[in-house]
């Protein structure tokens, strides 16, 4: 160990300590980037990996394309903020995931994550009583946002930057609880989902939770008798549409659950897509967006390239939900692929399908009997939320996917 980067190894179980921190609780920006997510994550990965002193060449591969894909967009004119921006957002989700399938987290104990996962609770609950210090403390550590009124009956914003973001990037550790196999982790993982989408009362931690259910539902009775389930309970559901009429609560998740069950089935997800405003929208447009011509190309083109890609898929910029009280502004896609898509045109969908491919064994095993319904489930909000519905630098997603891998290879799960 006479090479600089080993000496810090003995500091490893520290910075791993920071680097699951960070994960969790991504909105700590302590003031350095004028964004709502951190740059802690990269930083400490990187770190970390410098400390193992072995690079791997697929990584150092992937980040000179990274570059590169930045640079091309300086002659196009790109402002150089925007494109360093989106490159450091890129890095921090390759980064962590990297360092999580390549040397897992394997200083972290079940105390640490105990404690973790407790403040985030506790975070959560006495927001709920009318203690804000929580929330102070944040708002010292991150950006004004966090001070922003909580509107529409929306309940506690735990330590994130609002009650949508809840849910956001707690499942990477409750992952890794569960996958490590400590106490009580079936009761720890239900009791943190259930109680984060309860208090938080957002539409997306109702989403999240639905998705939580349904796999879980269908991963544990199986296609045909979680269908039948399905359907009667959505009777039932509907059947209390008068009751839930009548009833008057300050509250952003019962006020959509009561019109949910006034609608038909062919009428939810329009519903759905209406009230999440530009965002499911504008992931489509950016999905789209292969079949078009943008404007520019490469890392950080995305805000310039929204809202051509809108208008390009039959989109009224004048009539659509976020434009009618605002002036009409660039926006971004919130999910990692569909950015990757509206940035990088074909190359980005030639990356998805080598992505998917090449860990398509892994994929198989993630949703096979060695791995567990809860742990199941939360593959696929992970895989919700990297398609879909996600803050794009905010790396807990991608590392969801990729700690699984990582404990699929040191169980030797592929057979190799």
């Amino acid at each position: 160990m006479s090479s600089l980067p080993l000496r810090f190894y003995p500091l490893k179980s520290f910075f791993e300590k920071l680097l699951l921190l960070t994960i969790t609780f991504p909105h700590i920006t302590m003031g350095l980037v004028p964004a709502e997510t951190s740059p802690f994550p990269l930083f400490f990965s990187l770190i970390l990996i410098l400390i193992h002193d072995k690079y791997d060449k697929n990584f150092i591969f992937i980040n000179i394309l990274l570059i590169f894909l930045w640079v091309i967009t300086i002659p196009q004119g790109l402002n150089y903020l925007d494109g360093i921006e989106q490159l450091f957002v890129y890095m921090q989700n390759i980064f962590v995931a990297f360092y999580v399938f390549k040397y897992g987290l394997k200083t972290i104990s079940e105390r640490f994550c105990i404690l973790l996962i407790s403040f985030h609770l506790f975070s959560g609950i006495i927001w709920i009583f009318g203690f804000t210090f929580i929330n102070d403390i944040l708002m010292l550590l991150s950006t004004d946002r966090l001070g922003s009124e909580i509107t529409r009956g929306q309940g506690s914003r735990f330590f994130s930057t609002e009650p949508s973001e809840a849910m956001g990037s707690i499942f990477f550790i409750l992952l890794f609880y569960s996958l490590s196999k400590f106490r009580f982790s079936g009761w720890v993982v239900s009791i943190t989902i259930f109680l984060t989408a309860i208090l938080s009362s957002s539409g997306t931690s109702l989403m999240l939770l639905a998705i939580f259910l349904l796999s879980f539902t269908i991963f544990y009775l199986k296609w045909f008798k979680s269908l039948i389930i399905f359907f009667i309970s959505f009777l039932i559901f509907q059947s209390l549409s008068p009751i839930l009429e009548n009833l008057e609560f300050n509250n952003r998740a019962f006020d959509l659950l009561k019109i949910i069950s006034a609608l038909e089935i062919s009428e939810i997800f329009s519903f759905i897509s209406l009230t999440s405003g530009w965002r499911f929208t504008l992931d489509y447009a950016s999905y789209s967006s292969i079949f078009f011509l943008q404007p520019m190309y490469g890392i950080g083109t995305a805000g310039i390239n929204s809202l051509y890609a809108l208008t390009s898929v039959g989109v009224d910029l004048n009539y659509f939900a976020d434009f009618v009280y605002v002036d009409i502004q660039a926006l971004k896609p919130s999910s990692l692929f569909a950015t990757i898509f509206l940035e990088l045109g074909l190359i980005g969908l030639m990356f998805t399908i080598y992505f998917i491919n090449r860990f398509r064994k892994n994929f198989y095993i993630m949703f096979s009997d060695n791995f567990s319904y809860q742990e199941r489930s939360i593959f696929c909000i992970a895989f919700f939320k990297l398609f879909f519905l996600m803050i794009v630098g905010t790396p807990a997603s991608l590392a969801t996917l990729f700690l699984a891998f990582y404990f699929i290879r040191e169980k030797g799960l592929t057979g190799n």
